[in-house]
């Protein structure tokens, strides 16, 4: 019995349902994917029609099909098109599907270079002969088959792109446009939390940055109705939870270690755990991953459950072979922000600063990112938190880098007990 060829088709499937839901996104893949990527051909002929109809400025849903379609027996016939649109219920996943796509024609090419390896070693003239046939043999391969990191786009399919960036903001009517923070003067700075950018939030241990990157989560999941989902690689997702009950329940953390607890204090956690409980933030608790594990768990975590945000706490206990620590974090900066572009959704990723800052007495700066300038490149937003007097609650969010938006300073109250933070009295209505 001999295997079937490396495929999948519930990856081709979704991705032209993808497609037909949303057709504009198909000028993203005009140098990515081709009809030798699909195993079926019944779905190589209907991405070849809808390429048809896209470069000619036709509609690419269903009942347009079927007018386009010469011999509806090619496609696996009209209800067989109907079926791919019906069972594809979101096109946010688009970039995994085609990815699958692209690894599958690799592996079906090495599949069949195989064969043509072992009739080269059987016939060749010479051991040197050989070893450039096979070289050439595997090339070829991963030429026509790698999965893209980027390509060729044009300045027509860059402009449809912007154009739809552009109308959803308008239908905004001035409000936030990205993934919101929960805080009004941050989100007035920054628009909320865009797809496809990596935003650094740093500062020295103790400042609340896990803190406040979880009262955004929160307020994501449960205000916003949005999948988060979060790597924690220094606390445990028992340990956030905790936090997050602390801070919904208004009470305090020590209690909660402790059990000191009154009855309305339990009162007050039953109601907080129950939100929480329903929440969707999906959780990966490891004490260190490698970056390949990042991006397959991410990938996992959209396609399973369409997250909208994705969180890391930290960046410095991540790992990747390297040959120094500079190089080793320069490749996890760069998986985060290639991670963030793939699967098209912000990524908040927290890091440590240099104890620069602290030394020299001063607020942090982007030099005093650490371990790598990398980070500083990548990102598109980094913030700073600092507290300007010691022993005060208020906390100074410094906005150092704004790739598309202005620079500048919030101030938030952080109420450690709670490991909540808050928009200060003062400072309620100024962003209205």
């Amino acid at each position: 019995m001999s295997e079937s060829p490396p495929c999948c088709h519930k990856s081709e499937s979704a991705f032209l349902g993808s497609l037909m839901l949303d057709p504009v996104r198909l000028g993203e893949f005009l140098h990515k994917i081709d009809a030798n990527d699909f195993y079926d051909q019944r779905h190589a002929n209907l991405f070849q029609v809808m390429l048809n109809q896209y470069k000619s400025g036709k509609p690419i849903d269903p009942t347009a099909l079927h007018t386009a379609i010469k011999d509806l027996d090619t496609v696996g016939g009209i209800a067989y098109v109907c079926q791919i649109q019906d069972t594809t219920t979101t096109a946010s996943n688009i970039s995994y599907y085609a990815d699958v796509l692209k690894r599958k024609r690799v592996l079906r090419e090495f599949n069949r270079a195989a064969y043509s390896i072992r009739n080269t070693l059987q016939g060749a003239e010479s051991d040197e002969q050989a070893l450039e046939d096979i070289q050439k043999l595997v090339r070829d391969v991963l030429d026509k088959g790698q999965v893209d990191e980027g390509g060729e786009v044009s300045a027509k399919d860059a402009v449809y792109e912007a154009i739809a960036e552009v109308e959803a903001a308008f239908g905004c009517t001035g409000q936030c446009v990205g993934v919101p923070t929960g805080f009004a003067s941050l989100d007035l700075r920054l628009g909320g939390l865009h797809d496809g950018e990596m935003v650094v939030l740093a500062a020295r241990p103790s400042m609340g940055k896990t803190s406040l990157a979880m009262n955004i989560v929160e307020h994501a999941a449960l205000n916003e109705k949005l999948p988060v989902g979060v790597f924690s690689l220094e606390m445990t997702a028992t340990s956030l939870m905790k936090r997050a009950m602390a801070g919904r329940s208004q009470v305090d953390s020590i209690k909660l270690r402790d059990g000191n607890l009154t009855a309305d204090d339990l009162k007050k956690l039953t109601a907080a755990s129950a939100k929480l409980a329903m929440a969707p933030i999906y959780i990966i608790e490891k004490s260190c991953i490698s970056t390949h594990e990042f991006r397959n768990h991410a990938r996992r975590m959209k396609s399973a459950h369409d997250i909208k945000l994705l969180v890391v706490d930290y960046i410095q206990l991540m790992s990747h072979k390297a040959d120094s620590r500079t190089q080793e974090i320069t490749k996890i900066s760069n998986t985060m922000k290639g991670t963030a572009k793939e699967l098209g959704i912000p990524v908040l990723a927290l890091s440590q600063l240099s104890r620069a800052s602290e030394q020299q007495d001063r607020p942090p700066r982007l030099s005093d990112l650490r371990e790598s300038g990398a980070i500083e490149q990548d990102a598109d937003v980094v913030a700073f938190l600092s507290q300007p007097e010691k022993n005060s609650r208020i906390t100074d969010v410094m906005i150092a880098k704004n790739r598309n938006g202005p620079v500048g300073s919030t101030e938030l109250e952080f109420i450690k007990e709670h490991s909540l933070f808050r928009t200060p009295k003062y400072e309620v209505g100024k962003a209205k």
